[in-house]
């Protein structure tokens, strides 16, 4: 199965389905796992969801063959990973999945040998005179986690390539 490329822009514009996905899922979660989602986490599914998307959720089939989208998927996985886990079990999933990159970029480097290298022109560094200071505004709250689920998918979708 080929498997798609998640960027920043589809989880952006499909957020409200995503939301929704979400929203179907933890209607099926214990009150005390969801207790350890922040409120403010909660009513922002609630409110950024589509009401009118509903996603059936088959509860006989294991979570694999839920029809749940990537961002969705990977959105849950953030979710158990730092709210649901043990710091126990935290070590053991960023070991897996550290190993899991190392694997990846051995494959990579492998794939890729030096030779592929060779005729790639290098840049040269800018001169410090050149650089400008630029004003970047700071992200408000949602647009930190947006940027961080970001990162998290991206990351997640990196090591599923394989």
């Amino acid at each position: 199965m080929k498997q798609e490329k998640i960027s920043a822009n589809s989880v952006i514009s499909n957020w409200n389905e995503i939301c929704s996905e979400l929203y179907e899922v933890l209607k099926y979660v214990d009150k005390e796992a969801i207790n350890k989602i922040p409120e403010s986490f909660l009513k922002m599914i609630e409110r950024d969801r589509k009401k009118e998307y509903i996603k059936e959720i088959d509860l006989d089939k294991p979570i694999e063959e839920w029809e749940l989208s990537r961002e969705a998927r990977g959105m849950l996985a953030y979710i158990f990973v730092n709210y649901w886990t043990t710091e126990e079990e935290k070590v053991i999933i960023f070991k897996k999945f550290n190993n899991d990159i190392r694997k990846s970029e051995s494959i990579k480097q492998n794939e890729y040998s030096s030779k592929e290298f060779k005729n790639v022109e290098t840049v040269n560094k800018p001169k410090t005179e050149d650089l400008q200071i630029k004003k970047y505004k700071k992200n408000n709250f949602i647009e930190n986690i947006a940027i961080k689920i970001k990162h998290f998918i991206e990351k997640i979708l990196k090591n599923n390539r394989r």
